[in-house]
């Protein structure tokens, strides 16, 4: 009930929404958008938002003759073949990304649960790069916490380094 008024709030251009780095104003929006990590924006923040986002630049690439649309903005480039009218599938996708640490749970949730819902098989490589200036990794953190816990989920380590 609640996420429902909130989205028609937001499609009414009352207040926006921020859901990880992608903000919703004066345009509608799912309710299971609207999870724990939404955060309600005033007007004015939302409208100086989306106008941030306007301000994204397009441009035609031409790539072995097909030509491409390559949109950048502050979450990076994605190109699809402009000749792909939207709402279209495609088969499949490789994206490499850096991510914040603090946004990791925003990947998940904004690009990884779309991904699956559309009834994606997923393949996720992590690179987990961790320096420490004052003091440094203990050990124990390694032995413990980290390698136990890939151990117990599963994951396949591919390459370590401790230095």
């Amino acid at each position: 009930m609640v996420a429902s008024a909130v989205a028609q709030g937001v499609a009414g251009g009352v207040f926006g929404v921020r859901v990880g780095e992608r903000v919703y104003f004066n345009e509608p929006v799912a309710d299971s958008t609207l999870g724990s990590g939404a955060v309600l924006l005033r007007k004015e923040v939302a409208e100086a938002a989306k106008r941030t986002e306007a301000r994204e630049v397009a441009s035609v690439e031409v790539s072995n003759g097909s030509p491409s649309v390559r949109k950048e903005g502050s979450a990076g480039a994605i190109t699809v073949p402009s000749t792909t009218p939207p709402g279209v599938a495609v088969s499949g996708v490789h994206l490499r990304a850096k991510v914040p640490w603090d946004k990791l749970a925003d990947f998940v949730r904004e690009v990884v649960l779309p991904l699956r819902s559309d009834g994606a098989n997923l393949q996720v490589e992590v690179l987990v790069e961790a320096r420490c200036e004052s003091g440094g990794i203990k050990v124990s953190t390694l032995q413990q916490k980290v390698r136990e816990t890939l151990q117990q989920i599963g994951a396949q380590v591919l390459e370590e380094q401790v230095e």
